[in-house]
């Protein structure tokens, strides 16, 4: 299962992402690198439930998942900027009113 996320915007429409297991993993069991991540990390927990982030700490998290790339493997390279393109297209279709991660 995908950890979920809503992305509430402030003419009330909603959009929603997510972020595969497999990738979380590959993030997160991988190395410990991604603790020096700010927004990253605060989706360590798989299970987490209502983490809200504003617009600048979502869009912290974008460039931090940017950043991130470089110690993606290469098998997964492709599907984790797939998600990068889609983060980058919500973060300018409008604007942001907050985003909250829904766990498993």
């Amino acid at each position: 299962m995908a950890l979920d996320a809503k992305v509430y915007f402030k003419d009330n429409r909603l959009k929603g992402f997510k972020i595969e297991e497999h990738i979380h993993e590959e993030i997160f069991e991988k190395n410990t690198v991604w603790k020096s991540y700010k927004q990253l990390s605060k989706i360590s927990d798989y299970y987490l439930y209502g983490l809200k982030m504003n617009k600048n700490d979502f869009l912290q998290f974008i460039e931090e998942w940017e950043e991130y790339s470089k110690w993606i493997s290469e098998p997964l390279k492709i599907e984790y900027e797939k998600v990068l393109m889609e983060l980058k297209g919500i973060f300018n279709s409008s604007e942001i009113n907050y985003v909250k991660f829904l766990g498993d």
